[in-house]
């Protein structure tokens, strides 16, 4: 847009990325009667195009026009969804990308207790209430791998996002607790909004076993963000999957006063699994021992349907 435009830029932006290169996120042009806004840095969208016109026919010729020299494609982001946020990093600074829960799963306290344990769905108010009123804390969900946990956080975003900003960090990107710009992000994101915010790191046992060569640094910081004057600062909550036993947390997270809120998930007991496979139209059987979530959500649906004929090929009969 800015080379095609060039003679039509009313005002941009320019910085130089880690390879020396000239580049732009950011310009607005002079189109007729229109003015067009453009970004490809935004916090939210990641990129936008917005046409700004004296009247409404104008505001729609020059989205057309813009759509017919740039092949737009519009795509909408549905507010009513409940959504997180991806933390990333582009050439110049922490940033991130605003992802939208599809199918947020059921907050009925029946269906968390079925699933969970009957004292769960007290404790996952208890930790609603703490994201919307204390000032920082640090919560492990600690458990072996299939036995909830994302559910729950899935669960926990779309039952508490009115109150408090979700952030993820991918397991891949625990460098960037370390980054330059961390604070500076955190800082902005509090002036953005004033909700607190919930950092969620999954499968974060290497990030937060006891200090050593590799982690003592991100156990620093960490530190500091749950109950140091940084985290006074950001009203910044940790929330940390693990598969390893609680034990294997460095011992100054696990504090009493900093550790607030801990759930052990575990597998459920046959007769638990079979009346929650049978809540999800699913088809478990009632013999055997414990079973994960993810087993019973990768078994067969139930179906009523019973198909006798038989598909391919089938000898036939000799001739006698």
């Amino acid at each position: 847009m800015r080379e095609r435009w060039k003679d039509d830029i009313l005002t941009t932006d320019a910085f130089t990325d880690a390879d020396g290169v000239l580049r732009s996120g950011y310009a607005v042009f002079q189109r007729g009667n229109c003015v067009v806004s453009a970004n490809s840095r935004h916090v939210d969208w990641g990129s936008y195009v917005l046409v700004f016109g004296p009247t409404p026919e104008d505001t729609k010729n020059g989205y057309d026009d813009a759509v017919r020299e740039f092949g737009l494609r519009p795509v909408r982001v549905d507010p009513a969804k409940p959504a997180f946020y991806v933390l990333t990093r582009d050439e110049r600074r922490l940033t991130r990308r605003r992802v939208t829960l599809r199918n947020p799963p059921s907050s009925d306290e029946r269906l968390l207790a079925l699933t969970y344990g009957a004292a769960f769905p007290d404790w996952a108010a208890s930790l609603t209430r703490q994201l919307a009123t204390r000032q920082s804390s640090f919560t492990v969900l600690q458990g072996p791998p299939g036995t909830g946990k994302t559910s729950f956080l899935r669960c926990l975003i779309a039952e508490a996002e009115m109150d408090t900003d979700f952030y993820f960090l991918p397991v891949n990107d625990f460098h960037l607790l370390a980054d330059a710009s961390f604070t500076a992000f955190w800082i902005d994101q509090c002036a953005y909004s004033p909700k607190p915010k919930a950092l969620i790191i999954e499968d974060a046992e290497f990030l937060l076993m006891p200090r050593g060569p590799e982690n003592s640094r991100w156990v620093a910081h960490l530190l500091n963000l749950t109950d140091g004057l940084l985290g006074d600062a950001l009203a910044l909550h940790l929330i940390a999957t693990v598969n390893c036993p609680l034990e294997g947390i460095d011992p100054a997270l696990r504090r009493a006063g900093r550790l607030t809120h801990q759930w052990n998930f575990n597998y459920l007991a046959r007769p638990n699994a079979v009346e929650l496979a049978q809540h999800h139209g699913r088809e478990l059987s009632a013999d055997g021992a414990e079973i994960s979530l993810a087993e019973i959500f990768a078994a067969p649906a139930i179906s009523h349907h019973a198909n006798t004929r038989v598909i391919g090929f089938q000898p036939q009969p000799r001739n006698q």
